[in-house]
């Protein structure tokens, strides 16, 4: 490995874009050292060469094959300035921080009658509330149509015990997540597949709403997921018939879904291939989380299986359901391309809503990135109405009409 690298490596030096830099030397302390080689043997070797085939550095296969060949000659280039301080941001970012750019995330609402947001506004009163909070910190990151995005941190110290100097060492134990606040819409959205990190930035964005908007004590609750179907007509307009066998969670749960599949979003091809339902013995509604059986039947849409839609017919409330779904988009030689991913959602009516892409493929990592956005902005464009988008194909799909 000592040999001459560039006989193993091609490095594209030039400035523009995320390539390595020459002029821009970096040489690494100590510290920065140990979590290069931390990162390098925490991601598995796809990892590693994505990431770095990213900045343009490509290797000779034939000569490096194997994850501790790779993490070696990585580890020689960093020691020699071969590469800049970005490559080794993005190392320890993907290592240690990968929630903060994951695909998945969960959403609660809150009530409040906002006022109008400003950029302005928001970082006068931040700057003054970070302050004086010790173990947090919110970074104001944009605000586009009252809709916010920060970087919130919860800091915690903790301690560990160095037999060697036989000393307490403190350090900083962080939870970070990226968090998109829509105030006009009162819901909140939090990127981080850790139910532990996900209540920790919880309680912080509610402590900083409730001093924002001044109000005493703010109520934080799972999106309201909760619309009823308008009166079914016969053929000659003369009866009615009230839809109340469909459970109003679950009408919304599939307007959002049908969403998916309308002309004006970038995915198409909708099929459901899991769900779990409340269970039919729940008398008290509250405890429907803990009552739960899984209705797993083989082969087609689920939606469409009439076992599952007597049972939605039944007043059942979809507690999970998981979906395959084609996402189109513009691949990189400009044509229409689609790409299959498998969606999740479980619809947790104690806690949160939480959106969530399965596929792990790193080599399509930004298309899953991409469509992860899309499911989400769908979600909230559609929370936000107060009629239902899609009730005609609602009972069509549940034979109500």
């Amino acid at each position: 490995m000592a040999n001459d690298v560039n006989n193993i490596a091609n490095v594209n030096l030039e400035e523009d874009g995320r390539e390595c830099n020459i002029s821009n030397i970096f040489n690494p302390t100590d510290e920065q050292m140990n979590t290069i080689i931390h990162s390098l043997n925490t991601l598995n070797q796809v990892e590693i060469l994505n990431i770095i085939g990213s900045f343009n550095i490509s290797i000779d296969r034939d000569t490096i094959k194997k994850k501790m060949e790779l993490i070696q000659y990585l580890i020689y280039g960093f020691k020699k300035g071969m590469f800049n301080e970005r490559l080794f941001n993005e190392l320890r970012s993907q290592a240690f921080n990968p929630d903060i750019d994951s695909t998945d995330g969960f959403f609660f609402s809150f009530e409040a009658d906002v006022p109008t947001i400003t950029k302005e506004g928001l970082e006068t009163f931040l700057k003054d509330w970070n302050e004086v909070k010790d173990d947090k910190t919110i970074e104001f990151l944009e605000l586009n149509n009252q809709s916010a995005t920060f970087l919130v941190t919860k800091h915690t110290d903790k301690f560990i015990f160095d037999k060697e100097s036989m000393f307490s060492i403190k350090y900083n134990d962080e939870k970070r997540a990226k968090v998109e606040v829509h105030f006009d819409k009162s819901i909140v959205y939090v990127q981080t597949t850790n139910t532990v990190i996900y209540n920790a930035i919880k309680t912080i964005i509610k402590e900083f709403l409730q001093e924002l908007l001044d109000i005493e004590k703010l109520y934080i609750t799972p999106p309201k997921m909760s619309k009823n179907l308008s009166l079914t007509f016969n053929d000659d307009f003369t009866a009615a018939t009230e839809e109340n066998s469909v459970h109003p969670n679950t009408i919304k749960l599939l307007d959002i879904l049908l969403e998916l599949d309308a002309p004006s979003s970038s995915f198409s091809g909708f099929e459901c291939v899991n769900i779990t339902l409340d269970h039919e013995d729940t008398i008290n509604r509250k405890d429907a989380k803990s009552k739960i059986v899984s209705q797993n039947y083989g082969g087609g849409d689920l939606l469409k299986n009439k076992v599952v839609k007597d049972l939605i017919l039944s007043n059942r409330i979809i507690y999970d359901i998981e979906f395959i779904i084609e996402y189109n988009h513009v691949d990189n030689e400009g044509d229409i391309s689609k790409q299959l991913v498998t969606v999740g959602m479980i619809n947790d009516r104690k806690s949160s809503l939480r959106i969530f892409i399965k596929n792990s493929d790193y080599n399509i990592r930004n298309v899953i990135k991409n469509a992860y956005s899309e499911l989400t902005r769908v979600f909230i464009s559609n929370y936000g109405q107060s009629q239902l988008r899609n009730e005609d194909n609602i009972k069509k799909l549940l034979g109500l009409s």
